[in-house]
C-alpha cells in the first residue's frame, strides 16, 4: 500500500499523536487528498474518537499512520455519528454524537440515512460523509479488513421486480417500488402496483430497468431529476435559495397543491415546516430551486408534529399548539383523525391538506404497534389502512357530548356540539340533539355518522 486514498481507515502510530485530537492507536478516515500551500501533497483524516481533522503529508504517511483498510458505503452500511456532531430540525432532533443509522440509498452526490434512535431520515454528502460519521464494519477478518458486505444495487425508490419466492408464489413477476430498507429484517419494504407493502429479500428482487450499481446510481438519480412533484412530497430548499418569513436555505416543506394560474402557468404550494406558512412557486424547473427527498402519505399510527403557528382551542379546552406530536388514528375521504399525546385529546384534519396542519416526523415501521389510544366503548368507527390491516377504533355512547364536523349537506351544523342519544346500527348513524342555550319546543335531532363526530367537552 503505497498511496492512500479517500476512504481508507488508519490508525495512528505509537509515538505519533496530536493532544486534544488523536492520540497513538486511535483510528481515523482518509476524507480528502488534496495539495497544500507548500505545494506538497497532503491528506486530511478524521479521527474516530473526537470527530476532529487533522492534515499530514501523504508523502511520508507511514512514518505516522498505519493502514487498516478501505471502506466504501453500500445500502444496508451502518455509520455511527462522531463526537461534537449533532443535528436538528425544524426544532426536532435528528442524530447526536454516538447514534448509529442505515444507508437507505446512494443516489448522485447524497447519501440517505435513517437514524435509528429517532427514526429520522438525514442527507449527508457524497464527498465528506467521513466529516461527521464513521462506517462500522459488520465485521473483521484475520486480516483486519471487514467482511463484504452483500453487494446491493437497489435503492430507495428503485423499481423493481419480485422472482424467486417459494412461500409467497403469487407475488412473484409483480413489479414493486423501494420504499425503504429495513436493517433489523435484512429486507427492502416495497410497494405493489395494488399499493399493498410487503418485506421482501433481495435475493427475491430484480431491478426492471438497470442490471449493475453504476446503473442503478444513475437511474434513480435521473428518476428525482425528471420527475413532476405530486401532492405530500417532501422537499428542501436548496443552498441560496429562501423568502424571509417563510423559509430558509436547507428548511423543508411539503407540496399541498398543484394548481394553474388564470394565464396558464402552473405551480406548487408548499407549507414550510419551520414557519408553518404556505408559499407557491413555478411547477417547471423546480429542481433550480428544491431538492425531492421522498413522496409521503399518512397511514395509521404515523407520528405528525403540528407546525409553528398551529393550534386548536374549543370552549377554552386546548387540544394542540404547535409542535405537540399525534399519532394518525383513522383516515378518512374527508379528515384525518388524529391522537395529541400531551393533551390525550383528538381532532381531524381535512385529508387532502393535512400538511397545512402538521408534518409528519415518522411512519409507523412494519410490524409495530400503533401508539394510538383504543376506544371501546358502543358502536365503532372502523375503516381499513392502505396495507388491509385494521385500524384502531373510535367510538361513542349514549350521552357522550360530541362535536360535529365535515357535513356536507348541512354545514350550518359544523362545530355545533350535540349529545348523543342512540346508535341505529341499520342506518349506521347515531340519533344526537342538539346542545342549545334557545328555548325551543322539543330538542332538535339529526342523524349523524360516526365520521362527522369528534369527542367533545
Amino acid at each position: 500500500m503505497d498511496v492512500l486514498t479517500v476512504g481508507d481507515v488508519v490508525e495512528a502510530l505509537p509515538g505519533y499523536e496530536q493532544p486534544d485530537i488523536f492520540s497513538p492507536g486511535d483510528e481515523g478516515t482518509i476524507q480528502s487528498c488534496h495539495t497544500g500551500e507548500d505545494g506538497d501533497a497532503r491528506v486530511q483524516i478524521v479521527w474516530a474518537r473526537t470527530g476532529l481533522g487533522w492534515c499530514i503529508k501523504a508523502s511520508a504517511w507511514k512514518e505516522s499512520v498505519r493502514f487498516i483498510c478501505h471502506l466504501s458505503l453500500e445500502v444496508g452500511s451502518t455509520l455511527e455519528v462522531l463526537s461534537g456532531h449533532q443535528l436538528s430540525t425544524a426544532g426536532r432532533e435528528v442524530y447526536i454524537a454516538g447514534d448509529a443509522g442505515t444507508v437507505q440509498s446512494l443516489a448522485g452526490d447524497y447519501v440517505r440515512v435513517e437514524w435509528t434512535r429517532t427514526g429520522m431520515v438525514s442527507d449527508l454528502h457524497m464527498s465528506n460523509w467521513m466529516g461527521c460519521c464513521r462506517l462500522v464494519p459488520a465485521s473483521r477478518n484475520g486480516l483486519g479488513a471487514p467482511t463484504a458486505q452483500p453487494a446491493r444495487t437497489i435503492g430507495v425508490g428503485s423499481m423493481v421486480r419480485i422472482c424467486g419466492m417459494t412461500g409467497a408464489t403469487h407475488l412473484n413477476n409483480l413489479s414493486a417500488n423501494c420504499k425503504s430498507w429495513n436493517a433489523d429484517k435484512g429486507r427492502w419494504l416495497v410497494v405493489l402496483e395494488s399499493e399493498e407493502e410487503k418485506l421482501v429479500k433481495p435475493d427475491n428482487l430484480t431491478l426492471e430497468e438497470v442490471r449493475d450499481a453504476g446503473a442503478a446510481s444513475t437511474h434513480t438519480e435521473s428518476a428525482v431529476a425528471d420527475r413532476q412533484l405530486e401532492i405530500g412530497d417532501l422537499v428542501e430548499a436548496l443552498p441560496g435559495n429562501e423568502m424571509n418569513g417563510f423559509y430558509g436555505s436547507g428548511d423543508q416543506g411539503t407540496v399541498q397543491s398543484l394548481f394553474s394560474k388564470d394565464d396558464g402557468e402552473k405551480r406548487i404550494q408548499i407549507v414550510w415546516v419551520s414557519s408553518g406558512k404556505a408559499l407557491s412557486s413555478r411547477q417547471d424547473g423546480w429542481a433550480t430551486t428544491l431538492r425531492w427527498i421522498r413522496k409521503q402519505t399518512l397511514d395509521v399510527g404515523d407520528t405528525v408534529e403540528a407546525l409553528s403557528g398551529k393550534e386548536l382551542i374549543i370552549d377554552g379546552s386546548e387540544y394542540y399548539r404547535a409542535r405537540d406530536e399525534g399519532a394518525v388514528v383513522t383516515i378518512g375521504d374527508a379528515h384525518v383523525r388524529l391522537y395529541w399525546t400531551r393533551t390525550g385529546k383528538v381532532s381531524d384534519v381535512p385529508t387532502v391538506t393535512w400538511m397545512s396542519v402538521c408534518s409528519l416526523v415518522r411512519k409507523l415501521r412494519p410490524g409495530e404497534t400503533p401508539k394510538v389510544p383504543q376506544f371501546s366503548d358502543g358502536p365503532t368507527v372502523s375503516s381499513r389502512s392502505s396495507s388491509g390491516q385494521a385500524r384502531p377504533q373510535v367510538s361513542f355512547a349514549p350521552g357522550s357530548i360530541v362535536r360535529l364536523q365535515g357535513l356536507q349537506a348541512a354545514p350550518q351544523l359544523n362545530g355545533a356540539r350535540v349529545k348523543c342519544e342512540r346508535f341505529d346500527q341499520s342506518k349506521g348513524r347515531w340519533l344526537v340533539t342538539v346542545i342549545t342555550d334557545e328555548a325551543v319546543v322539543k330538542p332538535i335531532e339529526k342523524w349523524i355518522k360516526p365520521d362527522n363526530m369528534l369527542p367533545s367537552t
